[in-house]
């Protein structure tokens, strides 16, 4: 039987550096290293961890509610414990019904909460047949080119399908109003 700690107490971190030197002394290093992440920027690896998507998370624009809204729904991701609230409201615009305002709120990781900020400024003005044709693929390429993990794509996805059922609950509450 082994003893439980031969060497005494570990301190905290100690086991990922230890394990950072040997993925780096066998090539295995972060992909920015290693050539394989998409070269976003000017050839830069755009990365989760990326000074763009911490600002948003920090200080995001679309963030918090106020006033009336058409549409709300909710959702989350279990891997990550994301969970947030997206609230819409539509309007008349130029080619007819517009995504008008957005707005999330809730508790989600920084790539999640990034993205969902990213999510509800740059839909502001589309038609909701254009937001449904968004995919997580061009979240990714709206962020320079960001590569994730299949895990962490729940996290691009999570706001996308909660603003998409948002759009569905505000067509069915102002859909009547709207069409006149």
């Amino acid at each position: 039987m082994r003893a439980s700690a031969p060497c005494g107490a570990r301190l905290p971190g100690k086991r990922a550096r230890e394990l950072r030197r040997l993925f780096h002394r066998r090539g295995r290093g972060c992909a920015a290293e290693r050539g394989g992440a998409h070269r976003g920027r000017g050839g830069v690896a755009v990365r989760i961890d990326d000074e763009l998507i911490l600002e948003r998370y920090r200080h995001p624009h679309a963030k918090g509610f106020d006033g009336a809204f058409d549409g709300a729904a909710a959702g989350d991701n279990p891997f990550c414990g994301d969970a947030i609230e997206v609230r819409v409201s539509l309007g008349r615009g130029a080619e007819g019904v517009v995504l008008e305002r957005a707005a999330f709120d809730g508790y989600a990781c920084s790539l999640c909460a990034a993205t969902a900020d990213l999510l509800m400024e740059r839909a502001r003005g589309m038609a909701p047949a254009a937001v449904r044709a968004l995919g997580p693929d061009d979240l990714l390429r709206w962020w320079g080119g960001l590569e994730v993990g299949r895990t962490r794509k729940g996290c691009v996805e999570l706001p996308l399908s909660v603003l998409k059922r948002a759009l569905d609950a505000a067509e069915e509450h102002a859909g009547a109003s709207l069409l006149q």
